[in-house]
């Protein structure tokens, strides 16, 4: 049984080994992809001396194909050992060696095949031509083997140069990918769990990215009084800044929601933040909802408050009437102006009722033909799958965006967050 000492000391060597070769980062698809395209781009090179050795007689298939898979492993060789000088030049000198010793006994054989063939009978006029072509590759021997020599350096040459270059791109981007992989893990942790069920409330929230580091946020924000603040934000662009705006957002907005404070005031203290600390023309677009969590009763007199700042409309599905409301409150988005005036909207939900808070990431999707989904569609899907539960509703409402998206990438960052007023979960 090993030691922690060897398993530290395996460690540390595994960690040195990884910092000298950078392709070790990769996952193995890709670098056997590599290697499988270094093949394909480099095993002809095996062969081309056969254009050199004209008028001869052409090379037989065996002997073609044989150096087309030499040249071809020492291309995918070189993959991995391109930054350890002393493997490739062992690996060059060991390459050299192998084609020439190859060559020779290429010789060998078309000497041999010549003899049989003279010993058979022939015309005058094909003793002279193959007295010719032998005359000529004795003449030219010293001359292929320099052309040949000359040729298999400089295919070396470039490909140490290539295969370093690439390294050092590969290298960089290693690092900044697993920087995002570390931003994208930060930016996880600061998003509350997904689902959440309180008195009389059943919520559920996810993000969906379009790249590793996503600009939308939710937050599940405990007010005092007993409320509790339902938050979906979203970042102008997305990727790193609008992932760190986020960050920023979260943190300022846990400072200032521990004051007793009414949403308006919450609101424009958080646009002097953006506009303090966010670049010049970031601008960050907001829905607030606020649910009562004590004093919960199951009558109808369960009130809500929405503020929408930029921010697309929140739906409101009515479990009575079947019928789809767009609450949203006229102000512009955080960090546009200087003096930001809110509103908030007051309404009452009733039991079965459905509140949905989402990005414009999620109606703005396009399809082959450049067809917005629309928000009208995302209305109807809505009245479609209202009777299911908050996580099933979010998940029918994605594969639905996604159906008609299609083929076609997405473009922009996704945030749906559910809120269902639930009768179960009444105390």
């Amino acid at each position: 049984m090993t030691t922690k000492v060897e398993e530290g000391k395996k460690a540390i060597l595994r960690i040195r080994r990884l910092r000298k070769n950078p392709w070790l980062l990769r996952p193995r698809r890709e670098r056997l992809g590599f290697a499988l395209a270094a093949f394909c781009l480099f095993a002809p090179i095996g062969i081309l001396n056969q254009l050199l050795r004209l008028p001869a007689t052409p090379r037989p298939l065996g002997f073609a194909l044989l150096f087309l898979l030499l040249s071809g492993i020492f291309a995918a060789y070189m993959v991995f050992t391109f930054d350890r000088a002393v493997w490739v030049i062992v690996g060059s000198i060991a390459f050299f060696l192998l084609t020439v010793a190859l060559a020779k006994w290429e010789s060998s054989w078309r000497m041999r095949h010549a003899v049989q063939t003279e010993s058979q009978s022939q015309s005058p006029a094909q003793i002279v031509a193959q007295n010719a072509i032998r005359q000529y590759r004795e003449s030219m021997n010293h001359v292929l083997a320099r052309d040949i020599i000359i040729t298999i350096g400089m295919i070396v040459l470039g490909y140490i140069f290539f295969v370093r270059a690439f390294g050092r791109e590969m290298e960089k981007r290693t690092t900044m990918e697993s920087e995002l992989k570390v931003a994208h893990r930060i930016q996880e942790s600061l998003l509350p769990p997904r689902e959440r069920k309180m008195d009389g409330w059943h919520l559920f929230g996810t993000v969906r990215p379009a790249s590793t580091v996503a600009g939308d946020y939710f937050d599940y924000i405990e007010l005092p009084n007993g409320r509790l603040g339902v938050l979906v934000a979203d970042a102008s662009g997305h990727g790193v800044a609008a992932g760190l705006l986020m960050a920023m957002l979260k943190s300022q907005l846990l400072n200032l929601a521990a004051g007793d404070e009414d949403p308006q005031a919450l609101f424009q203290r958080l646009n002097r933040s953006v506009r303090r600390l966010a670049p010049k023309h970031t601008f960050v677009t907001a829905a607030f909802v606020i649910l009562p969590t004590t004093n919960f009763t199951v009558s109808r007199q369960n009130q809500v408050e929405i503020v929408t700042v930029g921010h697309p409309p929140v739906l409101l599905h009515r479990a009575a009437t079947k019928a789809v409301e767009e609450i949203r409150t006229p102000a512009p988005a955080l960090g546009l102006n200087e003096n930001l005036a809110v509103d908030s909207v007051k309404c009452v939900a009733e039991i079965g009722d459905l509140l949905l808070l989402y990005t414009d990431g999620l109606f703005e999707q396009f399809n082959a033909k450049s067809t917005e989904w629309g928000l009208e569609n995302l209305k109807v899907v809505l009245l479609k799958h209202a009777p299911l539960s908050p996580p099933q509703l979010c998940e029918a409402v994605f594969q639905d965006g996604a159906t008609h998206r299609g083929n076609q990438p997405q473009h922009d960052d996704i945030t749906l967050v559910a809120i269902r007023h639930d009768r179960t979960l009444a105390v």
